[in-house]
């Protein structure tokens, strides 16, 4: 495990029946993470739309949020086992949430400091 900061994920471009989203929705897209230590999760954090980047992912672009970006913002726990979703919301409703997922937040030491050699 490591240091975990951000969510990430790969928007959906299609409705429930299969169509494609519209332009107008896609821009409507808004998010909302599910975050918290019992599975389900069930603590709400918005995701801002303005704080959310794009990345190369493994199925074309992805997107990213960091956790301090988060409204409230999320600050995991070193050693504590947490649980997420994310669902997607458009002016015609919201998404069923992403599977679950889990994730422990482990901060590694800092590097030593003044190696030398006399």
């Amino acid at each position: 495990m490591s240091t975990v900061s951000k969510l990430v994920w790969t928007p959906n471009t299609k409705a429930v029946d299969g169509s494609l989203l519209t332009a107008a929705q896609l821009a409507s897209l808004t998010y909302t993470a599910e975050i918290d230590t019992v599975n389900p999760p069930v603590t709400s954090y918005q995701v801002p739309t303005d704080k959310i980047t794009s990345v190369a992912g493994p199925n074309g672009a992805s997107l990213q949020v960091n956790f301090s970006d988060l409204v409230p913002p999320f600050v995991p726990v070193d050693g504590t086992e947490y649980f997420a979703t994310l669902t997607e919301t458009d002016n015609n409703g919201t998404s069923a949430p992403t599977p679950v997922i889990s994730f422990t937040n482990t901060v590694a030491p800092a590097a030593p400091l003044d190696l030398g050699v006399v």
